[in-house]
């Protein structure tokens, strides 16, 4: 056992004293969040430590960069509010969101709600990889 559950009473996972056989997944005892509900299956050691469950590390398919703006990884948070299934840039970025659909909108772009189809990386680029004209407005 190690981080907080070390902690724990035994009781809390061996009910009526039965130690063989008793599941060591983490799903076998906690709940899958509400903030990342069925969205990344059972393996939350993936993420997360017993020694340090938050911050969590995200180290799989995530092409926005985790650190983006900043030196140290964000939190999950920054980005996504709410809930993981959804995300935002709006929060960190001097973006209005009228000022955005103008934008794009004179650019000829009309979905431009899915920020990451675009602009997977962080970077202010076009579909095609070429750098936007920063001066364009």
């Amino acid at each position: 056992m190690t981080g907080a559950h070390v902690e724990a009473a035994c009781a809390d996972c061996h009910a009526n004293k039965v130690y063989p056989g008793t599941p060591q997944a983490c799903v076998a005892c906690h709940d899958d969040p509400l903030y990342h509900r069925s969205l990344l299956g059972n393996d939350c050691a993936s993420c997360h430590s017993t020694t340090d469950w938050s911050p969590a590390r995200y180290d799989r398919d995530h092409t926005f960069p985790i650190n983006h703006g900043e030196s140290r990884a964000s939190p999950c948070q920054a980005c996504h509010a709410d809930t993981l299934a959804t995300y935002t840039c709006y929060d960190c970025h001097e973006h209005e969101p009228a000022s955005i659909e103008r934008e794009h909108l004179e650019e000829g772009i009309s979905d431009f709600q899915d920020c990451m189809r675009c602009h997977p990386t962080g970077e202010k680029e076009d579909e095609s990889g070429e750098e936007e004209d920063e001066d364009d407005d």
